[in-house]
């Protein structure tokens, strides 16, 4: 096969996946890897598999999606953004323990990486869901209203701590879920 026709393949998945065509993409993506994985085009082979875990997941297969993620090196130049598919993936099966564990080793790996107020939302969601106490988690759905104001995810972290304001045992721990502090507003100014 000629040297072009690898390439020319990524670029018609990329097409399909532009176009919401994320079964047809996924295909082409999965395809492309397994040949990678016997030819000279290994050094593709993270993109090839991060794009299918990618299609797997718009298409509503984590399970899928958690697979090929998986074959995404970590110190691949994806793998920061594998791994926000993985924490996407497990989110979505509710599978809150490893969503906790996963969040934590992307923040230790990737501190400012990208996907890290996405991640981080999804660590206090799933410590949340755990039943960890609200000390434990309101500080980290803070700091996502602090650190990205205008996002969707300063929003919903805003609504998390109304909630757990209003669950308080007492008003005094309600206020205090409800006062954001001086350096709070630094940062998100």
């Amino acid at each position: 096969a000629s040297p072009d026709w690898a390439p020319a393949r990524y670029l018609l998945g990329l097409a399909r996946a532009q176009q919401d065509q994320w079964r047809e993409a996924g295909a082409v993506f999965e395809a492309l890897h397994e040949e990678a994985l016997h030819e000279t085009g290994a050094l593709l082979g993270p993109y090839y598999a991060y794009q299918a875990a990618r299609c797997r997941l718009r298409r509503g297969d984590a399970e899928g999606a958690l697979a090929w993620a998986v074959r995404v090196p970590e110190v691949a130049v994806l793998g920061a953004e594998a791994m926000v598919i993985q924490m996407n993936a497990l989110t979505g099966l509710q599978r809150w323990g490893e969503v906790a564990s996963t969040a934590e080793q992307f923040l230790t790996r990737f501190p400012k990486g990208p996907g890290r107020i996405e991640v981080t939302f999804w660590q206090a969601e799933s410590l949340r869901r755990l039943g960890r106490p609200a000390a434990v988690v309101a500080p980290l759905y803070r700091s996502i209203w602090a650190q990205a104001p205008g996002q969707s995810w300063a929003e919903r972290s805003a609504e998390r701590l109304e909630a757990l304001a209003v669950a308080a045992k007492s008003p005094a721990a309600a206020a205090a879920l409800r006062t954001y502090t001086a350096a709070e507003y630094g940062t998100r100014g």
